[in-house]
Formats: structure tokens, sequence, C-alpha cells
């Protein structure tokens, strides 16, 4: 298991119900909120973190499952900024050697 360390960089962060503050921590797959310095809602994200399946991780977007190998990263977790908006998946590779110059960006469809 692992943790994720979630700072703002130029707003406050909340776990759900939480106080906000410059930073938060989660350990399991829930929700946060970024505000600006009146304490106004700019964002609301869920923090997955993945469910195991055959070698796989797996994330609930919307309506769909997306899976990605273990052998193609190590962990990972997904940034869902919600409907008709972007999730973002952050990710170790699974090899020292192998390098991604940016996180996996899955844009969401209209259907």
């Amino acid at each position: 298991a692992f943790a994720i360390h979630i700072k703002g960089l130029t707003c406050f962060v909340a776990k759900r119900n939480g106080r906000l503050s410059s930073a938060t921590q989660l350990s399991d797959s829930g929700s946060i909120i970024l505000a600006d310095k009146r304490q106004v809602t700019i964002a609301k994200v869920s923090v997955q973190f993945p469910r195991p399946a055959a070698g796989h991780s797996i994330f609930q977007v919307g309506e769909k499952l997306v899976a990605i190998r273990h052998s193609q990263a190590r962990r990972v977790i997904a940034l869902d900024f919600g409907p008709q908006n972007d999730c973002f998946f952050l990710y170790v590779p699974a090899a020292p050697n192998q390098f991604s110059s940016s996180p996996a960006h899955s844009p969401r469809t209209s259907q």
C-alpha cells in the first residue's frame, strides 16, 4: 500500500468534510476539494487508488473501466475531475530505467 500527498501551490485542499489546509494525504480512494484564498471551491476531485485484477490496476472512470498493466506502471492513481472534465493517471513506471515525460491523460468525450 502507498499514500499520496496532495499540496495546493496556489490553492487550499481538503478531504471531504475536512478542514482546508495547504496539503492533505490520502492512503485510500476519496474526494478532495480545491479552494481559493476566499475558501470558494474551485474544483472537486475524486482520487482513486486502483483495484487489482489479473496483473492490472483497474479504475472506474465515469461508466467505463480503465485497466493499466502492472508491467507498465508499478503504482498508479487516478485524479478524476468529474463528468465533462479530465481524468489524469499519475504513475511510477514499472522499470527504473523507463521514463515518461508526462502522466497518462484521458480526455473525456461527450456521449
